[in-house]
């Protein structure tokens, strides 16, 4: 099964950091967010990966190439500028003609099924949240409006989808999850996982380069 990272955000709420690197570049724990999301799929066995990227595309692609020497098969699915997630997810609908994964780019993932009724993104409820990760086949592309980009799979494509009586199953899981948003969350999942019990306050603000 392939998978699908969106990577095409442009990070406003990370800047000045991402003036000049993309927001999944930002380091956490000595390498960049991608990576680590990277390497999760590999872990569960995935290892064909389309990188849905945009916004400061040049630095992913000079960092991952084709993704051999990360032991994965990576492509690329480009735009010029930020399409939002489902806009950004349908720049691979050449690529993706099978069921698929598809995770967001700006989240760290470590490691019973429902019915939805309906769809709020990032709701302020005690319940349950939508973690970012999603198995779609390609019909989800027929309801994606590449006219009216941006356009966003939580905010646009889920509701519409349900609306029309199409079927979306949700999976409960405990699970180490954050969403990297500001820096603050950089710092606090930084702080958090990969301080090793230092106790140091802030990571090392600054891109990782990688090492040849």
């Amino acid at each position: 099964m392939k998978a699908a990272i969106l990577a095409g955000g442009a990070g406003i709420r990370l800047r000045p950091l991402t003036y000049v690197y993309p927001k999944v570049m930002m380091p956490l724990g000595g390498k960049p967010l991608l990576e680590h999301t990277i390497e999760y799929l590999k872990g569960q066995g995935v290892n064909e990966i389309v990188l849905c990227v945009a916004y400061l595309r040049s630095r992913i692609k000079e960092y991952f190439n084709d993704g051999a020497d990360f032991g994965v098969k990576l492509s690329y699915a480009e735009a010029d500028e930020p399409l939002g997630t489902a806009g950004q997810l349908s720049t691979a609908k050449h690529i993706l003609t099978d069921t698929f994964i598809v995770m967001n780019g700006d989240i760290l993932t470590l490691d019973d099924e429902m019915r939805m009724t309906g769809f709020r993104e990032k709701p302020v409820l005690t319940y349950l949240a939508n973690a970012g990760i999603y198995v779609m086949n390609p019909k989800v592309f027929d309801y994606i409006d590449t006219d009216s980009v941006p356009a966003d799979l939580e905010r646009d494509v889920f509701p519409t989808m349900i609306a029309s009586h199409e079927r979306i199953g949700g999976y409960m899981k405990e699970a180490s999850w954050a969403h990297i948003g500001s820096v603050a969350d950089l710092e606090r999942v930084d702080k958090e996982l990969f301080s090793n019990g230092n106790n140091h306050d802030k990571p090392e603000l600054q891109a990782v380069q990688r090492q040849k």
